[in-house]
């Protein structure tokens, strides 16, 4: 892994949110739970848009 401080992989960011759709797919959510996982899915995506930046000036 490069030296960029980040103590995860993309691939590994991907893979909880792959997690996290099949648990509210498979057990479904309520509403406060669905905003809970649309903030965590939005914040996976910005992070893993920061990793994929910084492995590209690696």
């Amino acid at each position: 892994m490069p030296q960029n401080d980040i103590p995860f992989s993309r691939e590994e960011l991907q893979s909880i949110v792959r997690r996290a759709r099949v648990l509210i797919e498979t057990v479904g959510v309520n509403p406060v739970w669905k905003k809970v996982y649309e903030n965590l899915e939005l914040s996976v995506s910005t992070l893993d848009a920061f990793i994929a930046r910084t492995e590209l000036k690696d």
